[in-house]
């Protein structure tokens, strides 16, 4: 048991040094928040919507950076990627995205309807994924 405890701590602190890393790419400000604009690079990166609608709802009304504006902060970041899956779900889910926009599901291990399910269970709402 405390072998596999073990493993499971560093299993956990590998994803959040991957995810802090990946979070400080995106903070091209080096100020620990994701700005309107940072969010939405990542989020057209990440393959995702990133229309205005997108922004406010993964950036929402309750964090501010220290220039009041609207912002991500690297727990909220965690919690988005957590809610995709981790990261590797979450790169996977950006290559899906990817092949969806180029038309390459050929081969795919998903196709469109199943992909719109995913982006459901993370926060996009059909509306939202209509737009893009």
């Amino acid at each position: 048991r405390a072998h596999a405890l073990e493993h499971l701590i560093i299993a956990l602190t590998s994803e959040e040094k991957m995810m802090a890393a990946a979070f400080d790419s995106f903070d091209s400000g080096g100020d620990g928040f994701l700005n309107e604009e940072e969010v939405h690079l990542m989020l057209d990166y990440l393959g995702f919507p990133s229309t205005d609608c997108d922004l406010l709802l993964h950036l929402g009304t309750g964090t501010r950076d220290e220039d009041s504006r609207s912002a991500m902060t690297f727990q909220t970041f965690l919690s988005l990627v957590g809610r995709l899956g981790g990261s590797a779900k979450t790169f996977e889910v950006r290559r899906q995205m990817i092949a969806a926009r180029r038309g390459e599901f050929k081969g795919a291990k998903t196709d469109n309807v199943h992909l719109c399910l995913q982006l459901k269970e993370c926060g996009f709402q059909e509306e939202e994924q209509a737009s893009w």
